[in-house]
This record gives structure tokens, C-alpha cells and sequence, in this order.
């Protein structure tokens, strides 16, 4: 903004109004009595004599940087005044109501805005940007924020709470984990073939577990089959689940060539199957390979593991074999 000019140099007059020739200019870190340079020039290249001698005019170029104390004395060093926390306009400056057109460049190591001022109009930041505690960014539904760099990184897991409405396509390129919301996917797969023989005894499989949050989920299993010997025993199997459901049901088919429902348990329901004693008898025998696919519904209140659980369904020193590859899915729908 328009300003008159300030004195070009430091100029003092002696008690008479005569200026102050050969005048000493004593200079001191501010609140001390330790000598500190001024300089000759505004690049500080080039520091003044302490004290400072002004010439026949009572002048002198005397520029500060940081705060000093000042001490006005004649050619016979006659005390004419002291002032401390004398300061250039770079240290400690107050500026009020200014405005700044062009770059503005502020170099600190840290600035702070105390006070919670607001800051209008367009705002281009450009380089690393670093907010350290809590950012609220808008206050109204009418808000928005226009979010358009190449990438965006979150880092250290960031939470988003609240409800997220995303328009227009919407890109993952790399893994995604939804854990409790519709359309979270949950899954196991089993990454070694598990052996059972001489045991009719159900227990999990140590593979197809999965923990799986309140809500309705879909769900479906599929594992290759075989007995070490043909025809000799027998496979059970039942789902698991720790835990009440609700509006359970689900199918079990068993093939080694053309898909056919396991008899008597076509349809069951969680209450006796899923969750009772009794297991469903895939096969009496297992005739070569196979295979298992089971697939159903249920509903939750609470979180727990859900899981395969199997065994011979006739004791058999033969083994049961569920193979590697086989894998559990469930999918929240609802």
C-alpha cells in the first residue's frame, strides 16, 4: 500500500538541535549490555563499528536485524538516551489489515496463527503440506472440497467415520477390506491338504475359518474331496458358527461328475444343522475324487468365527482328504 518514505539513514541532533557530529551509536542485543552488530547495508555483508560514529550530518546507515538496545551518546560519550527492544520489521512485526499481491514467500520453521483468523478467497498451495492435529474442513451442507492431485496417500490408517457418497467411478487399483458394511467380503482358502481317518469326531478345519461381524451375510463353501482307497470311508460335514443366527439356510451338494443335492438335507436350517449336533452325510463312501459346494444364508447379532467343520462319516483307517484350494466365502448382504 502507499506509504511515505522512511528516513534513509539514522540521524540524531545534539541538545541545541545541531546535528550530531561524531555521535556514538551503541549497539546491544536487546535487555543486555552485549555488543551487536549492525550492518552497512540491507544484504548484512557488511557489519558497522560498534559504536556506530555518525558523520558531520549526525548520519549514518545503520541497518538491524533481530532486537536490539540502543544507546545515543556524544563525541565526549556523554549519555543522550537509551532504548531497548528496538526490532526491524522481521522480528516480532505486527501487521494490521495488510495486503500482500505478488509471491509471498515466509521461510520460518514454524508459523502460527493464533487466534483462529479466517482466511478468504482462493487458496493455492503448491510442495509438501503438513497439518498436525485436528482439521475441520467446512461447516455446511452447501460446502464442498475439490480434492484433484495425481494421488492421494493416507497414511498410518487413517479412520473415516460418518457416511462417504462417492459419484461418478470410483477406482481401487490395489486391495480393498470392507469389515462391517454391505458387500464386505470375507474369505478363506486352504493352502494344504487336510488328512482325517479312523475319527467320525467333527472338528474345524484349520484352514476355512473366517470372523465375520453383525449383519446378513451370504455364504458358500467349496473343497475337493477324496478318500485315500476308494469306496472306503465316509465324509460328514457341518458349518459352525460361535454364536446365535437367525433366518438360516443353506445347501449342501456333493458330485464326482454331475451336481446332485446330498439326500434328506437338501434344505436345512442353522437351529439343527448349522449349529446343532448332528452332522450332514455327504457320503457313505467316497468314490474317488469329489467334491463338496455348500451354499446358504444367515443372519447375526453378534460377531464371531464362522467355519467348516468335518470328519469320516463311518470310522476308517482309510483317510478323508479335503484338498488345497478349497475355500470358504461369506459376502454381507444386508
Amino acid at each position: 500500500m502507499p506509504q511515505l518514505a522512511p528516513p534513509g539513514k539514522f540521524q540524531a541532533d545534539g541538545p541545541v538541535g545541531i546535528p550530531l557530529s561524531g555521535g556514538k551509536l551503541y549497539t546491544y542485543a536487546a535487555g543486555t549490555s552485549t555488543p551487536k552488530a549492525t550492518y552497512t547495508d540491507a544484504g548484512l555483508g557488511t557489519p558497522n563499528a560498534n559504536p556506530v560514529i555518525l558523520d558531520a550530518r549526525g548520519e549514518a546507515s545503520v541497518w538491524l536485524s533481530g532486537a536490539y538496545k540502543l544507546t545515543l551518546r556524544d563525541a565526549a560519550d556523554v549519555l543522550i538516551w537509551t532504548v531497548d527492544d528496538v526490532r526491524d520489521l522481521t522480528t516480532g512485526g505486527l501487521f494490521e489489515n495488510p495486503t500482500f499481491s505478488g509471491t509471498t514467500t515466509f521461510s520460518a520453521g514454524s508459523i502460527a496463527w493464533p487466534g483462529n483468523p479466517t482466511h478468504s478467497g482462493n487458496h493455492s498451495w503448491t510442495g509438501q503440506q503438513n497439518y498436525n492435529g485436528n482439521v475441520v474442513i467446512g461447516n455446511a451442507s452447501t460446502d464442498t472440497l475439490a480434492i484433484a492431485p495425481n494421488a492421494v496417500t493416507w497414511q498410518n490408517n487413517p479412520t473415516h467415520s460418518g457416511n462417504h457418497t462417492f459419484s461418478g467411478t470410483v477406482t481401487f487399483s490395489s486391495g480393498v477390506t470392507l469389515t462391517n458394511t454391505v458387500g464386505a467380503i470375507k474369505s478363506a482358502v486352504k493352502t494344504a491338504t487336510t488328512s482325517r481317518s479312523s475319527t467320525t469326531t467333527l472338528a474345524d478345519d484349520p484352514h476355512l475359518l473366517i470372523t465375520i461381524n453383525p449383519g446378513t451375510w451370504a455364504f458358500e463353501v467349496y473343497a475337493p474331496v477324496w478318500s485315500t482307497t476308494a469306496t472306503t470311508g465316509g465324509l460328514s460335514v457341518k458349518m459352525a458358527f460361535g454364536g446365535a443366527t437367525t433366518n438360516d439356510n443353506y445347501t449342501v451338494f456333493y458330485g464326482t461328475g454331475t451336481i446332485q443335492p446330498v439326500t434328506g438335507f437338501a434344505v436345512a436350517a442353522f437351529s439343527s444343522a448349522f449349529n446343532g449336533s448332528g452332522a450332514m452325510i455327504v457320503a457313505t463312501s467316497i468314490n474317488g475324487a469329489g467334491w463338496i459346494k455348500i451354499a446358504g444364508s444367515f443372519t447375526i447379532a453378534s460377531g464371531g468365527t464362522l467355519g467348516l467343520q468335518w470328519a469320516q462319516s463311518t470310522s476308517n483307517a482309510n483317510a478323508a482328504n479335503v484338498g488345497i484350494g478349497a475355500y470358504l466365502k461369506a459376502t454381507r448382504i444386508a
